[in-house]
């Protein structure tokens, strides 16, 4: 049996996420062969937050049971700190999902590709309760109160891929903090603001085809000083955009 080929989509929700925190980083990450021939070992947060992914998926899937968590969980080299972080992060899921009368998703770890706007995602749960659908995005980092309309953002990028290519019309959305339940929300999805992050997103999508350099101008915040590009930004000048 031939391996399944993932097309590599022009466009993705954490490539337009990347666009809308700062132009300029998404340029140099994915319009560059610089920036993509850049490769960052994962830190260990990172490695955590993607084995609480791993598990999450394990969990969702109705022919998993516990056997194979533990099986998964043990195979992984984790360090004390990253066994207690994992083992958090699931407990507070768990007390998250009985909060909203939830169980195991109906969709899970879902790749959604949509031909028509060259756009892709990963919608890591749908859950179907009382005939209604709930998208919910996992998060295992800090709630950031400023970016509360980024994270909202994203999750109607992923009820636009559902609806345009599942056919799934979710009722609500939501982003479950497992580091911090406090902070977990789920709300309403509302058609005005459907359309307005659907032309939103457009609009993002067509600056991100720019050749234009003032298109990609940079957005200086506390960020900054992370960015693997910043030593490329600080010499930038807008002429070096070409391609």
């Amino acid at each position: 049996m031939s391996e399944q080929v993932v097309k590599r989509r022009t466009f993705s929700k954490s490539k337009i996420n990347t666009f809308k925190t700062c132009p300029r980083q998404y340029y140099f990450q994915n319009r560059t062969e610089l920036g993509r021939s850049i490769r960052e070992s994962p830190s260990h947060q990172v490695q955590n937050g993607n084995v609480v992914h791993k598990v999450l998926e394990l969990f969702n899937d109705p022919n998993a049971d516990e056997s194979v968590i533990d099986i998964h969980m043990d195979a992984i080299n984790l360090t004390d700190d990253g066994v207690q972080f994992c083992e958090k992060n699931l407990a507070n899921l768990f007390t998250i999902l009985d909060k909203y009368g939830l169980g195991r998703a109906e969709l899970h770890e879902q790749r959604v590709e949509d031909d028509e706007l060259d756009l892709s995602g990963y919608i890591d749960a749908i859950y179907l309760k009382d005939g209604e659908y709930w998208i919910i995005d996992y998060k295992t980092g800090k709630f950031y109160k400023p970016k509360m309309d980024d994270y909202i953002f994203e999750l109607y990028v992923y009820v636009i891929l559902a609806r345009r290519c599942l056919g799934i019309n979710a009722s609500k959305i939501g982003m479950f903090f497992t580091q911090f339940p406090k902070k977990t929300f789920v709300i309403d999805v509302n058609e005005d603001e459907y359309d307005k992050h659907y032309a939103d997103m457009l609009a993002h999508m067509e600056n991100m085809k720019s050749n234009d350099g003032a298109m990609f101008p940079r957005s200086r915040s506390r960020l900054c000083s992370y960015c693997k590009f910043i030593n490329l930004c600080d010499g930038y000048t807008d002429d070096i955009i070409k391609d």
